[in-house]
């Protein structure tokens, strides 16, 4: 399963990995750092992250923006620590 990770707000977060490679129970920690230089705009409650994911084979062009056509997309909630 290949993995992509979206904001509604990209330039307001680090996000790494922001895409790979899921192997089967495989788990995965992802950091989202945030990198906004004025915090009193900041209204996270409005920011969104999704999910894309998409199983892939040996002929899976995941560099083409037609790979992720179609793939399930994941609603997630963030909590700031």
């Amino acid at each position: 399963m290949y993995y992509k990770i979206r904001s509604t707000t990209p330039f307001h977060y680090i996000v790494k990995p922001f895409e790979g490679l899921l192997e089967p129970r495989q788990i995965v920690d992802i950091n989202i750092k945030m990198i906004m230089a004025d915090r009193n705009v900041f209204k996270f409650n409005l920011d969104r992250f999704e999910v894309l994911a998409r199983p892939i084979d040996d002929n899976s062009d995941i560099k083409s923006g037609l790979f992720w056509e179609g793939a399930q997309s994941y609603k997630v909630a963030v909590e700031l620590i």
